[in-house]
């Protein structure tokens, strides 16, 4: 650092959902077979908006899944842990890693207040890790 320099940031991009391709409307609806006899009207128009609606709905329950269970906050919070990680190891903790938003600030460090909360508190982990694990009395052999 020299004298008069400026705050340096590393402002972060918002994390995004990127929308699956699948290109329904690029699909085409073949014959199964060589030789087929249609009563009525033809079924394959209709299978084909049957597929694009599945599809769809499929998309929209990831979505709000995806954004009820915080992963867009976790990726973003992630994001900022590790390029903080790196200038730290590159000798630059004096650079500033933000996402230029207060909004989105205040959500990361309550996400990461409640992970590392759910971390130490998980019912999975021991909670007493100084007690010895017994395997049982093995009898020698004489």
């Amino acid at each position: 650092m020299y004298a008069g320099d400026t705050l340096i940031k590393v402002i972060l991009p918002s994390a995004i959902l990127a929308t699956p391709a699948y290109q329904v409307g690029s699909m085409n609806m073949l014959e199964t077979r060589g030789f087929q006899w249609h009563i009525g009207k033809d079924l394959y128009p209709a299978i084909g908006n049957y597929l694009r609606d599945a599809i769809h709905a499929r998309m929209d329950s990831a979505r709000n899944l995806t954004i009820a269970n915080r992963i867009l906050i976790q990726a973003e919070v992630e994001g900022k842990a590790c390029v903080e990680i790196i200038l730290k190891t590159l000798g630059r903790p004096d650079v500033m890693v933000t996402f230029n938003n207060e909004a989105k600030e205040k959500a990361a460090a309550a996400y990461r207040v409640t992970l590392l909360r759910e971390e130490f508190l998980s019912p999975a982990l021991p909670q007493k890790r100084s007690e010895p694990i017994v395997l049982g009395f093995l009898p020698l052999p004489k």
